[in-house]
């Protein structure tokens, strides 16, 4: 990244623990000045049935899902509210949508809690410049994603195909730059036609 002009800083932390997430984002703003992005991305799955999930799966596919939204917003919008612009773009999942196909509950209740969450942080935030947003992928091929789900996923797709990451990340850039201005409050649906 330094060849490109660019410097990058690597921090490793829990999003659902709040004093980690606000240590971290003190040290990030610290190293490299105000942070006007926010690109909420940190998930889990645990898959498994409305009758056989435990506690502590509930706890924490909800704690990395949605409480970690929470914690890196409460850390970070209030800088971008004081200084009239900012950019938060948070990870939902088709799941949040229309539920799962798997029988997750936990994580389908995260999801919608995510859209609920970037509605209302877009009714506070806007009025100060902070644009907030959410993106919900269908099925992408990523680390967890199982062999099945994506098998099971196949016929509700109508493009045919699983999605890629740089699909969802071409979304994801365009609600940080000066082109989606006008755009706040949206959920914006990147599946292959598998939600409409």
């Amino acid at each position: 990244m330094q060849q490109a002009g660019r410097r990058v800083l690597f921090l490793e932390t829990d999003v659902s623990h709040t004093e980690n997430v606000a240590q971290a984002c003190q040290q990030a703003e610290k190293k490299m000045g105000p942070i006007d992005i926010l690109v909420n991305n940190a998930g889990i799955a645990r898959s498994n049935t409305m009758i056989n999930i435990n506690e502590a799966d509930w706890d924490a596919v909800v704690d990395v899902n949605l409480k970690g939204i929470y914690n890196t917003c409460q850390a970070l919008v209030p800088g971008m509210m004081e200084r009239g612009y900012g950019r938060v773009v948070n990870l939902s999942s088709i799941a949040g949508r229309r539920g799962s196909l798997f029988g997750d509950v936990h994580y389908s209740a995260a999801k919608a809690g995510v859209i609920g969450f970037t509605k209302c942080l877009a009714r506070i935030a806007g009025p100060k410049g902070v644009l907030c947003n959410a993106v919900a992928p269908g099925i992408v091929k990523t680390e967890i994603l199982s062999p099945e789900h994506e098998a099971q996923s196949q016929a509700n797709i109508p493009l045919g195909r699983t999605g890629r990451a740089e699909e969802i990340a071409a979304v994801i850039l365009f609600l940080c730059a000066p082109m989606s201005s006008y755009i706040t409050g949206m959920v914006v649906d990147v599946n292959g036609g598998s939600y409409m």
